[in-house]
């Protein structure tokens, strides 16, 4: 039966279209909102349905079913768009008529693809705000801002519709308006915009406030760009909307004022006519204000500078006044009540009292003053004029009496003063000054006109009695006068019955100061007629009393005495007040700053208090700390300068004593030595004490000195302080709060200081280890390889025996020595977590080694990269890098670091490698220290500076043939054989031509050299010699043999030619010039070192003659017989030959070793052919034909090799056909000269070869530390200081260290015998250089040294101006003044950062700043002044938290000042300087082990001694290998600990010696192995029985059989 598919006769909707889908026919999809029925089944396109719909009939796979459109919102970038898609974008709608992809421009919109659209509708498109583009600025691109037809925005209020489309203007400042024609205004309104602001865009019907105003904006603009310009500025685009006032206080000057703007001055309100900004006064701005609300105001007494305004009221002299207009300096007044100037008008009369009248002081109308009883008034403005000289002037108010008791002499008397003289009155009727001739009231009554005086009361006729103080006295006929007597003086009767007066009670140079004294002369002399001030009494003493010869003492009474600062107390003379708290000295009024006492020879102040002295604290200098302004209590006399002798403390120092200051912001005590040029500079106190607050208590300067006895300081910025050069000694003193305690800063900058420099260079080259094979020597270690040798020997000691070794080469540009530098920060040197793990091999090959079994923490990771040394047993001096590690089976794979091959290097350069190791392998896995290989770099130089026509290139022209060096002289020898000279290598003078027609060619059978100072060049049967010191030529014949190599001895001059007959020997001179025959066959080279001549053969065989080539052996361990071998040389205590194919190398020419096999890796067509050595390194060539390329390679050893193709057009050694023709060693390197070639072409310049050898180095870690570097070898011909790098895997902190190159550094010594029977072995050099050691510690040696320094003496380092150092000891001393070498003893120690160079200058200073301190106490230094200190608080609440106490600045040295104190503080504490200190709670004792000098104690008995801050205190040092106490206060000895280890530890290849091992149950002692528990050991593996067994086991054995 047929199937019946339903599907076949209906549709079946398939939704939307979608790529990549089966569909069959009559499937219905829609698709941009069109319906499609499906007409041909298929697999839909991947993209879109239009491929599929497109098709041909009959080949369409759809056919529309339903048309439509597909809404597909805004439109929008980067979108595809389909026939029919409808869009919105601002104000149209639009229909895609062509399918696409929209533009990339969000901003163009469809407007970009218009042709693709069509308009369905059209809107409005409402954008909210106004937009402007943004221009580009640099950083960002500019961004278009479009608006299209029917864009609605507002703007500033007004809302607008886009009648053209456009691009915004780009900036806000353009606004709009740039495009205004493009915009319809749709609806307006006022906008709102607040105050008018500057540098703002307003637009049309913006509404702004500008001070009392309110505007609308006209025309749109940016507004004025300073607030002086104004809305003003633009008033022409405003128009006024709103008028209004605006009060604006007080008149100001610098205001911007604005229309309408209300102000007040004086009583007057005023209102701004028009914008404007203030100058000085409203008076000159008059015609920008009108008075707006007049009014009044009085302003106090008129003063000329005052600035009135109309409606002021002021006072002018009894008068008041009020202003009729602005204005300044206009009087009220000038003639009385007139008024003339128009400014004022008379207000009201009336009077002022101004009190006495004087001639000083202007007078106006109405002022009223007292004149000798009158009272007066002012008619004018009146200066100097008397009240009772002019009646036009002044008016008699009140008439007056005024008493002036006795009449006296030579007095100015006015109208109304009344006088008695002799027991009558008088009055004064006319101003006159008086004078015994006609003036005295009784002398001028006689006269007929009565001009001055008249009679008021009469007295009686018999009146004896004229003066104040006269006394009558009476005899048996008379009465008479007896005047009164001076201050003091007391009425005595004489020996006859007069009546006299005479002083009582009178001490002899004492002198009295009261309160209630008059400063007068005769008084001061006795208690009852004292001085009234201390300044008068010590001027009177100065300068009426012999003070050089005198002592003197001014007596002060108790009293407060305001005095005119400062006072000077003579020489000699004491003050002693009545009592300390009675006797106060303070400053007058106006004399807070001043200093208050100057100090003499034998001065002295007792029994007082001072105070009054007020100031503040200046800027913080330097040193943080402060001076006060105010002046010092008690300080030297300047005198008339420091030249003035009569104020040096000559013999006597001032005393100052039982004396206290109060005071701020000064100073209690300052003793400044400049103030002096001689004399002792000094003063001394006991129980002084200052109470100072923000002050300083005792200041010595400049060297001034001071002693204190029980002296006290309480609140001082600082309390002691002694500064350049000053000295303070104190016993039994105090300094309590405050800021700081005790203060020592600076140096006397006068003294004659000694001077020196930093010897570095006292020690020769120091070989920090030398490792053995535990019998003979292998290699040194330097921790510094030293400079400048050119000789040098070692001495070896230790266990063993005949060790010599001797120094061939001293290295130039070298590494001597690698410092650990201190971190920038303030972390320990040396980085953190450096791997350094020593243990015992497995065993091992030639490539590789087995690491311990207990090795259970290796990773790859970890170890890879790491160096590893063997240190002792089999290997011992080996070393690579592991390139490979396998955690497993703890395989290493080592690779050499010369040239990353698989394989060992030794520490001695080419020691034979041990093919196996084992057990006895004790190895070190450390940091590899990699350290940059000089530069290798290859030239052609032309060498410009020949003579004319020296080297010519081209065919058949002349080239450089030979070349040799030697002592400081090249010499070139051309082709031709003229020869060229120089000292510089670079500029070269012709010197003679050897022989006529001389030519010497590159076929090797001409040799050069040289000896000493000698230079020698061979061509066919000739040797020319030429003597580097004479500057002279010789020469001398040999046979014409073909010479295949030529080696000299240096220290005898022998040279050797060796050829394919025999060797020819010769010494510069001639003298010895012989032929040997019949020696080898096939001889290709010869070379000499260490006492043996060494000839090569080609097939590998050596001969060795070890008298001068006298007598030759041939060696029967020979080299590589299969290849041929071509030239041999000597260097780095070896001969190394090279072949076709590999090299070898030999210590004494018997013994021969292969290289690594490098060699062999490289193919060169003819091998090596030519070898030298160079400053550490074998160079090594090929020789190829000049069309090939030629090769070269260099080594240390002989044993490792790299490889250099040198063929580029930068470094040649062949082009242009040229070949290396022959060679020499030159301070910067290798020169070749280059032949021919038989080619025909001459070379015209000089191979340089800049090369030397790479430096290799070990590093020391202790703690995970590195802790310092050991040199093995120098390297050479470093152009720049070579990089540092210390790699490890594990370590966290990176270290930072610096390589320092010099001249003439030793490299590894040529050991002539090894020795024997040494297990250790030190070494100690001794030469003509020395080792350059930054010098650190507390011991370091100086040179150049000017004299002797005393103990305790300051040394300032240059380049190290943080620290001063101080000088504790000289231990050793040499030379003589000014040049001595002095070995001393400083403290603190020179840290690593701070080790100077060598001959870096140094200052010594033994008058520097000192406070010396015994029996000290320290009280809560750092609360500070009396206001933050708050006591008693303090002590009731706790110390504040802002004011901390500062134990730390109990004492402090800056700049080289120093603090030596014995204290405590006060929780009780003592301490002895930096040395030594007891806490007094716990009674924990801290010595200081950098300053405690404990030579020649032999033994040291502690209680117990406190560990850091780990609370642990040892009591006892043990030797106890067994630890049984288990104590953690003692601490256990090395050998303790080596005990210890060896009884209990045994692992890996671990050699400890062990008593017995338990592990598990397992137990291991002797020879025997038991169980602790009894059980039966279990063995469940096989046993391999190596040797033979017996006992039980063998008995067994049979039976199982």
């Amino acid at each position: 039966m047929a199937d019946f598919n339903l599907n076949r006769i209906r549709f079946t909707w398939k939704g939307n279209w979608t790529a990549s889908t089966t569909y069959i026919k009559d499937d219905i999809v829609l698709y941009q909102g069109k319906a499609y029925v499906c007409l041909i089944g298929h697999s839909s396109d991947s993209s879109t349905i239009y491929p599929d719909l497109n098709l041909a009939v009959p080949d369409t796979r759809w056919e529309l079913m339903f048309d439509g459109n597909q809404w597909r919102n805004n439109w929008t970038s980067e979108t595809y768009y389909n026939r029919g898609d409808i869009i919105k974008y601002n104000g149209y709608v639009y229909q895609c008529i062509t399918e696409h992809e929209s533009t990339i421009i969000l901003s163009q919109g469809p407007i970009q693809d218009i042709e693709k659209w069509t308009i369905v509708a059209t809107t409005y498109n409402w954008l909210n705000t106004w937009t402007a583009s943004t221009p580009a600025d640099g950083e960002t691109p500019a961004v278009s801002q479009y608006y299209n037809l029917g864009d609605v925005v507002i703007y500033n209020g007004i809302t607008y519709i886009c009648i053209e489309k456009h691009v915004a203007a780009d900036s806000y400042a353009l606004g709009l308006e740039d495009d205004q024609s493009k915009w319809t205004i749709v609806s307006r309104s006022d906008n709102w915009r607040t105050d008018w602001t500057i540098n703002t865009r307003y637009a049309v019907d913006d509404i702004v406030k500008y001070g009392a105003i309110s505007y609308r904006c006209l025309t749109g603009h940016t507004s004025a760009e300073t607030e002086a310009e104004g809305l003003e500025n633009d008033q022409a685009k405003w128009e006024l909307f709103l008028e209004g006032i605006e009060y604006k206080g007080n008149w100001t000057t610098g205001i911007r004022y604005k229309k309408y703007d209300i102000v007040k001055s004086g009583g007057t309100l005023w209102r701004a006519s028009q914008g404007h900004t203030s100058t000085t006064s409203l008076r000159v701005d008059s015609g920008f204000w009108t008075a707006w609300i007049p009014g009044l105001e009085y302003e106090s007494i008129w003063d000329s500078v005052t600035e009135y305004n109309k409606g002021d009221i002021v006072k002018y002299g009894g008068y008041a006044y009020t202003a009729l207009d602005n204005n300044l300096n206009s009087a009220p007044s000038i003639n009385g009540l007139l008024q003339d100037t128009g400014n004022w008008e008379l207000l009201v009369e009336g009077y002022r009292h101004v009190g006495d009248w004087d001639n000083a002081t202007e007078y106006n109308p109405g002022d009223v003053v007292r004149s000798q009883g009158y009272l007066y008034v002012a008619l004018t403005d009146n200066l100097t004029v008397n009240p009772d000289s002019n009646s036009n002037t002044w008016q008699v108010l009140v008439t007056g009496r005024k008493w002036k008791a006795e009449w006296a002499d030579n007095t100015e008397y006015s109208l109304g003063d009344i006088v008695t003289y002799a027991g009558t009155a008088y009055i004064c009727i006319d101003r006159h000054t008086s004078s015994t001739s006609d003036g005295r009231p009784d002398l001028d009554i006689l006269q007929p006109d009565q001009n001055y005086w008249t009679v008021l009361i009469q007295g009686t006729s018999t009146n004896v009695l004229t003066s104040f103080g006269d006394i009558r006295t009476h005899d048996d006929t008379e009465t008479t006068r007896f005047a009164i007597g001076s201050p003091g003086n007391v009425l005595k009767t004489s020996d006859i019955g007069a009546v006299l007066w005479e002083n009582f009670e009178q001490v002899p140079s004492v002198f009295y100061v009261s309160v209630n004294g008059a400063d007068v002369t005769g008084a001061g002399l006795t208690i009852n007629a004292p001085f009234r001030t201390v300044k008068y009494a010590a001027e009177y003493i100065a300068n009426n009393i012999d003070t050089d010869n005198v002592n003197t003492t001014i007596f002060i009474k108790t009293g407060i005495y305001e005095e005119i600062l400062p006072i000077k107390v003579p020489r000699n003379c004491a003050l002693v007040g009545d009592e300390l708290r009675s006797t106060v000295i303070m400053p007058a009024a106006g004399l807070e700053l001043s200093d208050m006492f100057y100090v003499n020879n034998g001065s002295g102040i007792r029994n007082m208090t001072l105070q009054g002295l007020t100031g503040e604290l200046g800027s913080p200098n330097q040193y943080l700390t402060r001076r006060p302004t105010a002046g010092a209590y008690v300080s030297l006399d300047p005198g008339d300068g420091p030249t003035d002798t009569s104020v040096w403390i000559t013999n006597k120092s001032c005393y100052v004593q039982n004396v206290t200051t109060f005071g701020t912001g000064c100073i209690g005590m300052k003793i400044d030595g400049n103030l002096h040029n001689g004399g002792n500079k000094s003063v001394v106190a006991n129980d002084f004490t200052q109470v100072i607050s923000d002050g300083i208590g005792y200041w010595a300067l400049n060297g001034g000195r001071s002693e204190l006895v029980s002296v006290f300081t309480y609140f001082c910025h600082i309390g002691y302080l002694a500064e350049n050069g000053g000295i303070l000694r104190a016993t039994n003193g105090n300094n309590s709060y405050g800021t700081y305690g005790s203060v020592a800063e600076g140096v006397n900058p006068l003294e004659d200081t000694i001077t020196g420099e930093i010897d570095n260079r006292t020690l020769e080259a120091q070989a920090e280890i030398v490792h053995t094979n535990g019998n003979n020597l292998i290699a040194i270690g330097y921790s510094h390889a030293g400079q400048s040798y050119t000789t040098a020997t070692n001495t070896f000691s230790g266990p063993g025996i005949n060790a010599t070794a001797v120094y061939e080469e001293f290295r130039n540009n070298a590494v001597s020595q690698i410092r650990l530098i201190d971190p920038a920060d303030s972390s320990i040197p040396g980085g953190l977590n450096y791997q350094y793990l020593l243990n015992n091999a497995q065993g091992g090959t030639n490539y590789s080694i087995t690491l311990a079994a207990s090795d259970d923490t290796g990773t790859p990771a970890k170890y890879i990269g790491m160096r590893i040394v063997i240190v002792s047993g089999k290997g011992v001096g080996q070393y690579g890098y592991i390139s490979g590690y396998d955690a497993l089976t703890k395989i290493a794979i080592v690779s050499k670091e010369y040239n990353d091959t698989n394989g060992w290097e030794n520490l001695y350069p080419g020691r034979p490698i041990e093919t196996t190791l084992d057990s006895t392998t004790r190895y070190s896995l450390e940091p590899r220290v990699i350290i940059d290989e000089p530069n290798f770099l290859i030239t052609n130089d032309t060498l410009t500076t020949f003579p004319a026509n020296f080297l010519i290139g081209g065919a058949g022209n002349k080239y450089a043939a030979a070349i040799q060096y030697s002592n400081g002289t090249y010499v070139i020898v051309n082709s031709s054989g003229e020869t060229a000279i120089s000292t510089n290598g670079t500029t070269f003078t012709a010197s003679t031509t050897l022989g006529a027609g001389t030519l010497l060619s590159w076929t090797g059978n001409n040799f050069t050299g040289s000896s000493g100072t000698n230079l020698f060049f061979r061509n066919s049967t000739t040797v020319y010699n030429y003597n580097t010191s004479t500057s002279t030529w010789n020469n001398f014949t040999i046979p014409n043999n073909g010479y295949t190599g030529l080696a000299t001895n240096q220290s005898t001059g022998l040279s050797i030619l060796a050829s394919t007959l025999g060797v020819t020997r010769f010494t510069p001179d001639g003298s010895t010039n012989n032929t040997i025959g019949g020696i080898g066959t096939g001889i290709t080279g010869v070379a000499y070192g260490n006492g043996i001549w060494v000839l090569l053969q080609t097939n590998g065989t050596a001969l060795t003659s070890i008298n001068e080539g006298v007598n030759w052996t041939i060696q029967t361990e020979v080299l590589d017989t299969s290849v041929t071998w071509n030239d041999i040389a000597y260097g780095n205590g070896r001969f190394v030959a090279v072949s076709d194919t590999t090299a070898g190398y030999s210590f004494d020419g018997v013994t021969w070793y292969s290289d690594d096999e490098h060699l062999e890796t490289f193919p060169a067509t003819s091998g090596l052919n030519k070898i030298i050595y160079a400053a550490g390194e074998f160079i090594a060539w090929s020789e190829e034909n000049p069309s090939n390329t030629n090769y070269m390679a260099k080594s240390k050893d002989g044993f490792a090799w790299k490889w250099f193709a040198q063929d580029s057009t930068a470094y040649s050694l062949n082009d242009a056909g040229h070949r290396i023709q022959n060679s020499t060693i030159t301070p910067g390197g290798v020169w070749f000269t280059r032949g021919d070639g038989g080619t025909g072409s001459a070379g015209n310049s000089i191979i340089k070869i800049t090369t030397g050898a790479g430096a290799i180095a070990r590093t020391i870690v202790s703690g995970s530390r590195l802790e310092s570097f050991n040199i093995y070898d120098p390297g050479s011909n470093y152009t720049t200081t070579p990089n540092v790098f210390v790699f490890d895997n594990e370590n966290t902190i990176n270290n930072d260290s610096q390589a320092r190159l010099a001249s003439g550094v030793l490299a590894q010594p040529v050991f002539t015998n090894r020795g024997e029977g040494y297990v250790t072995a030190t070494s100690q050099i001794t030469g003509d250089g020395f080792a350059d050691i930054f010098q650190t510690g507390k011991t370091i040696k100086l040179k150049n040294v000017t004299r002797v320094p005393g103990p305790g003496a300051n040394v300032s380092i240059n380049g190290i101006g943080d620290v001063t150092y101080r000088l504790t000891q000289v231990t050793s001393q040499s030379g003589t003044v000014p040049n001595l070498n002095l070995t001393v003893n400083i403290s603190p120690t020179i840290k690593n950062q701070n080790s100077p160079d060598h001959e870096e200058t140094l200052i010594i200073r033994e008058q520097y700043s000192q406070v010396r301190l015994t029996g000290h106490d320290f009280l809560d230094i750092g609360v500070g002044n009396t206001t933050s200190t708050r006591y008693p608080q303090l002590y009731l609440e706790g110390e504040d938290p802002e004011t901390p106490r500062q134990p730390f600045n109990e004492t402090v040295d800056n700049g080289g000042g120093r603090v030596f104190y014995t204290s405590t503080d006060q929780d009780g504490n003592f301490r002895v300087g930096e040395l030594f200190a007891v806490e007094q709670a716990s009674g924990i004792v801290t010595v200081n082990a950098d300053l405690f000098e404990l030579n020649g104690l032999s033994e040291l008995s502690l209680g117990g001694i406190s560990v850091g801050g780990s609370a642990v205190v040892i009591k006892e040092f043990s030797k106890d290998g067994t630890f049984v106490a288990n104590s953690n206060n003692i601490v256990p000895t090395q050998a303790a600990i080596i005990s210890y280890l060896e009884s209990r530890i045994s692992s890996g290849g671990a050699d400890a010696l062990t008593n017995t091992l338990i592990a598990g149950q397992v137990k291991i002692s002797g020879t025997n192995i038991t169980t602790t528990s009894g059980l039966e050991i279990n063995i469940p593996v096989p046993i391999n029985h190596v040797k033979g067994i017996s006992g039980d086991y063998l008995s067994l054995q049979y039976f199982g059989i």
